[in-house]
């Protein structure tokens, strides 16, 4: 999951396009909101595994 800065959301998505392209569907998603947005899907998160860049 990506959660991409509300201010520069159209590069973002562009980037995730690009991206997305190198690996199968679905598994590249992009998240689009406020900081609540990404409090809530960190909150959400059942992955076992956290990267951070």
């Amino acid at each position: 999951m990506f959660k991409p800065s509300p201010f520069a959301p159209l590069t973002a998505a562009k980037v995730a396009e690009i991206i997305a392209s190198e690996f199968p569907a679905g598994v590249i998603n992009v998240v689009h909101g406020d900081a609540d947005v990404g409090v809530a899907s960190y909150r959400e998160c059942r992955c076992e595994i956290e990267c951070r860049l």
